[in-house]
């Protein structure tokens, strides 16, 4: 199998023959004489240079046969996003149809899910517990400072400070936990695609958004559809470059490698010709056409 990739757009090629025609008369040359003037313009190369003139010498090429295959038009996988939901849940809205032009990034549609509420409740639960940690590391701080001081003036004993210099350790020990515990929470709603700031406190929806720029090909749900981990929701991809992957047979393909170029005719547009470069070619053969895949 070749792969070709061409970009397809309108392409206007000229091409400039120089032809020699020798002319033959049935009357015989007329004979000149030694001093009969030669008619011509010589010019010096600085002359040839202002009047813009160039030479080169002409070389002899020798053309092949061309070799004619046929293909399809793909799309190409580097440049294409085929976007599935990552949770199970209800699609809540559709923000695109098919043949909108998007941006990486664009909103595509919305999900309902019950992995939303679980996820704000997960993070906010953490964040109480933070909160909780800090303020019992706070007392033991002060707990801590007031039986130095009372052991300073022999208000105290070493056992007693000790005791407030461990609470103090659990107490941090605590608020580490905790805070690591925050951020799962938190990475598990980015996760969804929810980013956690004070504009999507009140988020309820998991955002479906493209990777990636292009053209909206494929919109397979509508508002109210049930999604499953997995579920095929939209395909964007960008086709200003696109695949023809054509079958050689195993006798031809020995004349093709990569780079070599390629003219593409489309049914669409039977007049034009894309200009592409064989870009892959495979190692297999196909056991039933006997060509190369």
């Amino acid at each position: 199998m070749t792969r070709t990739g061409f970009a397809p757009r309108r392409l206007l090629t000229t091409i400039a023959i120089a032809t020699s025609v020798a002319c033959s008369s049935t009357h015989e040359p007329r004979a000149t004489t030694p001093d009969a003037p030669t008619e011509g313009v010589a010019l010096s190369p600085a002359g040839q240079a202002m009047a813009g003139i160039e030479t080169q010498e002409v070389e002899v090429e020798s053309a092949g046969p061309t070799l004619e295959a046929i293909g399809t038009v793909t799309l190409d996988d580097t440049r294409t996003a085929r976007i599935g939901a990552l949770v199970e849940g209800i699609v809540s809205r559709t923000q695109v149809d098919v043949g909108d032009r998007v941006r990486g990034g664009a909103l595509l549609a919305g999900l309902h899910s019950h992995d939303v509420h679980d996820g704000w409740g997960d993070y906010r639960k953490a964040v109480a517990d933070r909160r909780r940690a800090e303020q019992e590391l706070a007392f033991a701080d002060e707990t801590l400072a007031r039986t130095e001081r009372l052991l300073a003036d022999k208000a105290a004993s070493v056992m007693e400070t000790e005791r407030a210099r461990a609470s103090q350790g659990g107490a941090r020990q605590q608020l580490v936990a905790a805070t690591a515990e925050v951020r799962r929470a938190q990475d598990s709603l980015e996760h969804l695609g929810i980013p956690v700031d004070a504009s999507a406190r009140s988020a309820d929806e998991i955002p479906v958004r493209t990777p990636r720029a292009g053209v909206v090909l494929e919109r397979l749900v509508t508002a109210g559809t049930a999604v499953t981990p997995g579920t095929a929701l939209f395909v964007v991809s960008d086709t200003s470059s696109l695949w023809v992957v054509a079958e050689v047979d195993e006798a031809d393909i020995g004349r093709v490698s990569i780079g070599s170029p390629v003219e593409v005719v489309v049914a669409a547009f039977p007049s034009e010709r894309f200009d592409a470069r064989v870009a892959r070619i495979g190692d297999t053969i196909n056991p039933t056409t006997r060509r190369a895949i």
